[in-house]
């Protein structure tokens, strides 16, 4: 604009790229009308009638502001001066459009905002065309969405999801699940255990740890393994000072229940913690440890 320029603008758009225009917007139709020129120029030449939509006119304009077309009041084609430069307004693009460049003087109108009226020592006129403020302003993704394209790219963002699952689970670190020995104590134990409660062999559970208990006392204090029981109370009391009388009690019972055809586990498992109690205070735990090591 400082060096000449001119700018050819259509639309109600132009306040927002120059402030000081003022436009009134009407209703917008697809009505055409007939405009005659105000009065000869460089723009009006051989363009005496001109047709644009209707909806849009120019505010009073003022004295730098020249109507061309229209009403003096309310103008729809206007030349501006800026400066050194011009804008050119038109209240519609018809004169741009396929349809409306071949009515009345429409052509010669666009011809003649072409042929700048602002002389300069330039021998040729260079055009500057930019249409994206005149028409559908729209991005890429909004035409992507109207086509398969936008399908296709949410079958290959799921088909890249799969393959990449696909690879980190066989490219990564194998981890083996795992492995419980069979020849785990405690797996032997609770085998053991379901095997004497489905067979009813407390009786037998409780023998097995009345004979150890019997065998364990008896190399303890150096006594015959045919001794009775009653001996080897006996002796716990006399040589090892023990003074507890239930002893001889408990391992009496045990040996009725050992004996016995049924025996409850309630009661299988009372005298097994007696007699294991017994174990640990008169010390035998520690020798059947080291027996079995």
């Amino acid at each position: 604009m400082d060096e000449g320029g001119q700018v050819l603008f259509t639309g109600a758009r132009i306040k927002s790229f120059f402030p000081e225009a003022k436009v009134d917007t009407g209703i917008p139709t697809l009505e055409s009308k007939t405009f005659s020129a105000d009065f000869p120029s460089n723009y009006t030449s051989g363009a005496e009638k001109i047709v644009l939509q209707s909806g849009t006119t120019w505010k009073a304009p003022v004295a730098n502001q020249l109507p061309l077309y229209g009403e003096s009041r309310s103008p729809v084609v206007v030349s501006w001066r800026i400066e050194g430069g011009r804008v050119l307004w038109w209240a519609a693009a018809t004169p741009l459009t396929n349809s409306g460049i071949t009515r009345e003087g429409n052509l010669n109108l666009f011809l003649n905002a072409m042929d700048s009226p602002v002389r300069s020592d330039r021998l040729a006129v260079q055009i500057f065309w930019d249409e994206y403020f005149h028409g559908q302003r729209t991005s890429l993704w909004s035409y992507v969405q109207k086509t398969p394209v936008a399908w296709g790219l949410v079958q290959v963002a799921v088909l890249g999801v799969i393959v990449f699952l696909t690879f980190g689970r066989r490219s990564g670190p194998i981890v083996l699940p795992p492995v419980v020995s069979r020849l785990s104590p405690l797996e032997f134990v609770d085998t053991l255990g379901g095997l004497y409660e489905r067979a009813g062999a407390e009786p037998a559970v409780v023998g097995f740890v009345y004979q150890r208990f019997r065998a364990t006392l008896s190399r303890q204090l150096r006594l015959s393994a045919s001794a009775s029981d009653t001996e080897l109370a006996d002796a716990v009391q006399g040589r090892l000072g023990w003074k507890e009388s239930e002893l001889k009690s408990t391992v009496a019972r045990a040996l009725v229940a050992s004996r016995s055809h049924k025996v409850t586990p309630e009661e299988a498992l009372g005298l097994i913690r007696d007699l294991e109690r017994y174990e640990e205070q008169l010390g035998l735990k520690k020798k059947i440890a080291r027996e079995k090591s």
